[in-house]
Formats: structure tokens, C-alpha cells, sequence
């Protein structure tokens, strides 16, 4: 993922969002929101142009637990699907952030769903070794 948006058509109050999501600040989430900010706006990468995240994944992939919770109250979409059918529960995989993990369950995210390249959110925590992740997910398995 870039570190950089991509986003020419994005307002001043969706930029920002998307900026306070990237660095957890929540309460600047809420005001982007209250200016107008587009809750699924996505971002682009030029080298990829089918994939993008909106604010939400981008909380979900820099572990900020508080920016997700607001945003998932606000009305983000934790059930939209990132890029080759990625769900969040995978993106936090990726990163090991086991707390937003145990979150997005708890909303009902399906753990076992596999992505476009075969990936599910267990077989991309065990490539990234992040153990307490993976024994999160087996843990709600077993459920």
C-alpha cells in the first residue's frame, strides 16, 4: 500500500479523513466526517488502479483500534471487500493487530473466507508469525 493518496477527485474534508485514519486521530475522523468527508472513498494506486482502500481499511492496516470503532459507529462498511475480495479481518492479519481483529468479529466478520489470492486471514497471520493473532482466530474457530 502507498503512504501517499492518489486521489484527484477527493475533497479537502475526504483527504483529511483519510489522513486522520492512516495516524489513528479519531477525533479528527469525526470532524472530516461532520465537514462532508466520504465514509467509502477509496484510495488508488496508479500501479493498480482495481484495488483501494477507503478510511476504514486504513485504519484497520496501521492498528488504530479507537479509528475504527469510531468510524464503524459512523457507518464504514466493515463487510466491504478491499481488493481480490480482502476482508478487513485480512488486512489486520497482515499486520498482526489481533485487538482491531477480535473487534471486527466481534461485528460478525466471517473469519474463513478465503481472498483472490487464495489467502485467508489464519494463512496470512502464520506467513507474517504473528502467534497471537493466529491463536486469536483459532480460539473463535473452535466457537
Amino acid at each position: 500500500m502507498t503512504q501517499t493518496c492518489a486521489c484527484p477527485g477527493f475533497s479537502a474534508a475526504t483527504h483529511i479523513l483519510h489522513m486522520a485514519a492512516r495516524a489513528g486521530l479519531s477525533k479528527v475522523i469525526v470532524a472530516a466526517l461532520e465537514e462532508g468527508a466520504d465514509i467509502k472513498a477509496r484510495e488508488y494506486d496508479e500501479r493498480c488502479p482495481d484495488t483501494g482502500y477507503d478510511a476504514l481499511a486504513l485504519a484497520t492496516y496501521f492498528g488504530h483500534l479507537n479509528a475504527v470503532r469510531v468510524l464503524t459507529a459512523f457507518g464504514a462498511d466493515h463487510d466491504v471487500l478491499v481488493e481480490k475480495g480482502t476482508t478487513l479481518l485480512i488486512v489486520a492479519a497482515l499486520q498482526g493487530h489481533t485487538k482491531i481483529g477480535e473487534y471486527l468479529i466481534s461485528l460478525g466478520l466471517p473469519i474463513d473466507v478465503v481472498d483472490g489470492d487464495g489467502d485467508s486471514a489464519l494463512s496470512v497471520a502464520k506467513r507474517g508469525n504473528h502467534k497471537e493473532f493466529i491463536a486469536m482466530l483459532e480460539k473463535h474457530m473452535k466457537r
